[in-house]
């Protein structure tokens, strides 16, 4: 079973260069266990919604996402063993 950890970004333009960048300098372009995914949203809103509602699926809700079906395909829940939102306030 593979532990991934999914970065969550707001946007796809900003968010994406600093991925790379963070890919890049920080983790020495080896993206092994670690993977990206986009909210296309302000993330504080997704923040509150997980707040009121503490059984929901933070995952399923991402893959369902037109902005992430070629950066989440062939993940699987079971396979992401954190996730980290990134605010870019």
């Amino acid at each position: 079973m593979t532990n991934l950890i999914l970065l969550v970004f707001e946007g796809e333009v900003t968010e994406r260069r600093v991925w790379l960048s963070l890919n890049r300098f920080y983790l020495n372009g080896d993206n092994g266990p670690i993977v990206y995914g986009i909210y296309g949203g302000e993330i504080y809103s997704l923040f509150h919604k997980m707040k009121k509602d503490p059984d929901l699926d933070l995952f399923s809700l991402l893959k369902e996402s037109q902005k992430n079906l070629d950066l989440l395909d062939g993940i699987s829940k079971e396979q992401v063993s954190e996730i980290y939102l990134f605010f870019d306030y």
